[in-house]
């Protein structure tokens, strides 16, 4: 009964802003105006997806639905965090799809000078955010939700030299070049762990 109770509108088409101003003179403020004002457009979907499984008007589900629900919640929340900052990723994971992000970034500026179908990407304001190593890549509007500024991810650098390590077995690296990279490789490490302090 909760779940009927909400009457939720859909959330399949998002206001214009001259509906959005004949609703509020009118005081019609509904959920769909709501995410109409917070919302984009390719967010549409799925927060329509998550009001269908949540109750959201305030209506507190019976003791015996209590575990269902909270179930429920935890999901809905699980993939809210998914979708806006992606899957939970190990430390050498992390470090990969940094390596495929600056890769990337090289691409797509060879193919600025060159104008090559070769070096041809598709290079998006979430790659460049992901590169900037920002938690919320998915964030366009930096004032969404209250937000002043991106949130970055703490540099580690143990986690960043042990990573080194790692594709430098799976490299085959010489004895010769695991020691002239430790007198490199850690330097600039290190300079990285102060830029991200500061």
């Amino acid at each position: 009964m909760d779940y009927f109770q909400q009457r939720l509108v859909p959330g399949e088409v998002l206001y214009e802003e001259q509906h959005l101003k004949r609703l509020y003179d009118a005081d019609m403020m509904n959920s769909q105006y709501i995410q109409a004002v917070f919302c984009e457009e390719y967010q549409k979907n799925m927060i329509e997806a998550v009001l269908q499984k949540r109750v959201t008007n305030g209506s507190v589900p019976s003791i015996l639905d209590k575990e269902k629900a909270n179930q429920i919640q935890d999901q809905c929340q699980h993939w809210l965090d998914t979708y806006y900052q992606g899957d939970k990723l190990s430390v050498l994971e992390t470090d990969i799809e940094r390596m495929y992000i600056s890769e990337k970034l090289d691409k797509h500026r060879s193919y600025k000078k060159a104008k090559s179908f070769r070096y041809k990407v598709r290079w998006t304001v979430s790659d460049f955010n992901r590169y900037q190593e920002q938690l919320t890549y998915k964030m366009n509007d930096q004032e969404y939700f209250s937000q002043p500024k991106p949130r970055f991810v703490p540099y580690d650098l143990d986690a960043a030299l042990n990573c080194m390590y790692v594709h430098q077995d799976i490299q085959g690296t010489s004895w010769f070049r695991r020691k002239l990279s430790y007198f490199t490789d850690v330097k600039n490490f290190e300079r990285g762990e102060v830029r991200s302090r500061l």
